[in-house]
């Protein structure tokens, strides 16, 4: 029987997962040090925090506008090459904004144009990576494989965060805007030594999902993969659980809890954030070990439930060490959750509806997020931050049953194959 830590060392030694750990790790990085160089001049040049969360908005909009197109045309086209050309348009679109920013005409509405075609271009890539990650992992390595993704992925956006201010800090934003152009150019170069993505269609020959191009193959394609997907009872019980456990958005709510809860100022804020990221890392690294003596289904519901308690506990908490260890508990079961919920559906979806699985459950995800956000955020306002965690809390525990008492959720496996 094989162990747990040969899973671990075989996905290691795996040198096309390898390359792609260290492409997605080092556009995260990159991406940290262009987030905070755009917020930091977006906030400065305006004074306004609106101005700044209209960021936000324009990222949340382009995930929703986009995911079902994209997750369609993914299943369409070469998931390696969307891949390189995603990164090389995304490397063209921060020059472009250092180059606006080096001359003194980055506004806000350019900034916000930026951000949106980078999220659009990033959701190309991000199905596309996720569609294609099953050709080089086998099926039972997939926890283990996303568990050292969501490891790396967290710790290169440490390291870039705090590397980022003191570049900014030392020679000004167009560096850190010209790193993540760079990075973005690496990840094409790495991306293009994958394996090709040759994949059977439907009669067994070529290349991509065959049909009639234009609009009226796009559509057949969309069409087809609604009827395909939703008919796996897993696939539709995750997408019911992920609408109603995504209304939850009370990340804006963090700095009213440290000062109205805690009496603290904004070194209390990034501490908490940071613990957080080191609680994604620390469940990163353990979640194939948990995966094995429960299952992939178990461990997500498990995730519902602890993060519902960890907001109950934060709500309620006027004690930093509770509340850091109320974070730290976040982070652990974010990164419990997020695996075994992407390693589901990439073992229960046929490879050629992998994007349509991923772009589907994008917008089911961000659908109801903006909804949530401003209810909250009312919330916040009328009642404190204290009572709308806990009610957040209340909620996600309210989701973890609703997964529970479905028993396809209930079992799942991601199983090896023979």
């Amino acid at each position: 029987m094989r162990t747990k830590a040969e899973s671990y060392v075989r996905v290691l030694k795996n040198r096309a997962f390898s390359v792609f750990l260290l492409t997605r790790g080092g556009s995260r990085l990159g991406d940290a040090f262009f987030d905070l160089a755009l917020l930091w001049l977006v906030y400065t040049g305006t004074g306004s925090t609106l101005a700044a969360a209209g960021v936000t908005i324009a990222n949340r909009v382009a995930v929703i506008l986009i995911n079902l197109v994209s997750g369609t045309l993914v299943d369409r086209w070469d998931r390696r090459r969307i891949m390189i050309h995603a990164d090389l348009w995304r490397a063209g679109v921060v020059a472009l904004v250092a180059l606006a920013a080096w001359k003194g005409m980055l506004t806000p509405w350019l900034a916000f144009g930026a951000v949106f075609v980078l999220q659009v271009l990033g959701q190309f890539f991000s199905q596309a990576a996720m569609a294609f990650l099953p050709r080089i992992i086998a099926r039972g390595d997939l926890v283990v494989a996303h568990g050292l993704l969501s490891s790396t992925l967290t710790g290169a956006e440490i390291v870039g965060k705090g590397l980022a201010g003191i570049v900014i800090a030392a020679v000004g934003t167009l560096w850190a805007f010209l790193v993540d152009a760079l990075s973005f150019l690496l990840g094409a170069l790495g991306v293009r030594t994958l394996p090709e993505d040759i994949r059977p269609s439907p009669s067994g020959q070529g290349r991509r999902d065959s049909g009639d191009s234009g609009l009226r193959g796009f559509r057949s394609s969309l069409r087809e993969g609604w009827e395909v997907l939703h008919v796996f009872p897993v696939f539709r019980g995750m997408m019911v659980v992920a609408l109603v456990v995504n209304l939850v958005a009370i990340g804006a709510l963090v700095p009213a809890i440290v000062q109205r809860n805690l009496q603290g100022g904004p070194e209390i804020y990034g501490l908490l954030e940071a613990i957080l990221l080191g609680g994604i890392i620390v469940g990163g690294l353990t979640v194939g070990w948990v995966n094995e003596r429960l299952g992939a289904g178990p461990i997500w519901i498990l995730s519902l439930v602890g993060m519902g308690i960890a907001l109950i506990g934060v709500g309620l908490s006027v004690w930093l060490p509770l509340t850091a260890l109320c974070f730290l508990a976040l982070g652990v079961a974010e990164a419990w959750g997020n695996a075994p919920f992407t390693a589901l559906v990439q073992s229960t979806v046929p490879e050629r509806y992998l994007g349509r699985a991923f772009g589907f459950l994008g917008a089911v995800n961000n659908l109801l997020a903006p909804l949530g956000a401003a209810l909250f955020g009312w919330l916040g306002d009328l009642w404190g931050p204290g009572p709308v965690f806990v009610l957040g809390g209340i909620w996600g525990i309210f989701a973890g049953v609703l997964a529970w008492r479905n028993p396809h959720l209930r079992t799942a496996r991601v199983e090896a194959t023979s």
